[in-house]
């Protein structure tokens, strides 16, 4: 069962997410199917409010240097989006003049890059060789820049891994053209960049804090840096919030939220809401009311999803991803347990239906630096059942 409507889900060219919904059930009911896992409701959908999203996009985020390695694996699964990072760690470079201009930037970035330059081409290489051989669909590349560098303003403090970091007006210009340097710097490498998100979960401060006014300041400076050095830049995706909850509050401000809308090309968001203990499906549901009210009707893109705790025992056992394996006392997480390959489906189906497309999985392999487990890879490169459930021949 999870075999057959992971793929359905990766081939799946629909108008809506409810005949998927359909397809699914029926398979899941014919009893020439074997299920090794216990049925769970993951179909069950209102029909009036499920929404028209064109063909369904789904793809997974992926560190760059483990994609050569990596390519055959992630190529099985047919993504249609791929999101991606480039360069270092950025706080741990030194600190950039607020007052720098591009070029000076430029300078700064290329010579982080530079120092591994033969592995990001590589990387880029692979990434190429993930496109559907025949002329099928194209895969689209997110960009996610997760921060920009320190600059001579800010603290020392700000060093010290996993400090809580605000975004400063005072670098604002600064930042926009970090941006469009390091926009640069992955075409040079060879990446192509259809979309980026120029903040990483901007409600938290984990990478950056960004209020909503310097979030839309980031915007024009960036806009307008572009367009002062003739830089085209890719399609502007954002805001791309932690928690479906935080939008209302992001967007209370509804002249600020129009003006936010009207600079990105994309909305997107992530959906973690159950680790705050929330239902996803619900918030995601009334983020998609709060962003109709303010006039934006297009699909959402979801650039981070995967369940954390597809049931409440998994909360109280402490046994979700968002633990290392090893951490939930000897018992196994449930992203190695085999009914988390239907848990993730049934999650991608509700997002669809609400009206939320593309969907990135987070995420391919879990990076040794990690400290969750939701990879459809173990950071040892040993799958788990998901990546099982995802794949189907390139031939199909």
């Amino acid at each position: 069962m999870q075999k057959t409507m992971f793929r359905f889900l990766m081939r799946a060219g629909l108008a809506a997410a409810l005949p998927l919904a359909a397809f699914a059930t029926a398979r899941a009911e014919s009893p020439a199917v074997a299920c090794p896992a216990d049925p769970i409701p993951c179909c069950d959908f209102d029909a009036a409010a499920a929404r028209p999203i064109g063909p369904l996009r789904l793809g997974f985020q992926i560190w760059p240097l483990h994609l050569p390695s990596m390519v055959e694996q992630a190529s099985a699964l047919s993504p249609r989006i791929v999101r991606f990072s480039v360069g270092p760690y950025w706080r741990d470079l030194p600190a950039l003049p607020t007052d720098a201009d591009l070029d000076g930037v430029r300078a700064y970035v290329w010579q982080a890059l530079a120092k591994d330059e033969a592995a990001w081409r590589a990387a880029a290489a692979a990434q190429h060789r993930l496109e559907v051989p025949g002329g099928g669909p194209a895969v689209e590349r997110l960009l996610i820049i997760w921060e920009p560098p320190l600059s001579d303003i800010d603290g020392p403090e700000l060093r010290v891994h996993g400090s809580k970091r605000e975004a400063r007006p005072e670098a604002i210009t600064l930042n926009a053209r970090f941006y469009i340097a390091l926009i640069e710097g992955a075409r040079r490498l060879d990446f192509r960049v259809d979309s980026v998100e120029i903040a990483n979960e901007p409600d938290g401060a984990w990478n950056m804090h960004i209020p909503p006014d310097i979030y839309l300041d980031l915007l024009f400076a960036l806009r307008r840096e572009a367009a002062n050095a003739g830089v085209t830049l890719p399609r502007l995706a954002g805001p791309g919030l932690a928690f479906f909850g935080s939008l209302r509050q992001f967007f209370s401000d509804t002249l600020l939220a129009k003006r936010i809308l009207g600079e990105v090309d994309i909305v997107s968001a992530h959906a973690w809401d159950d680790r705050l203990g929330h239902d996803i499906i619900a918030e995601a549901k009334d983020a998609r009311g709060l962003l109709d009210a303010l006039g934006w009707r297009d699909p959402i893109m979801i650039s981070e999803f995967a369940p954390t705790y597809p049931l409440e025992e998994d909360r109280t056992l402490k046994r979700g991803p968002d633990q290392r394996e090893g951490n939930a006392g000897g018992a196994p997480l449930v992203s190695d347990l085999r009914r988390y390959a239907p848990s993730t489906t049934e999650l991608a189906l509700a997002l669809a239906a609400a009206g939320f497309n593309p969907l990135v999985y987070w995420e391919f392999m879990d990076p040794p630096w990690g400290t969750v487990s939701y990879g459809l890879l173990q950071a040892t490169g040993k799958p788990r059942p998901a990546l099982r459930g995802l794949a189907r021949p390139r031939s199909n």
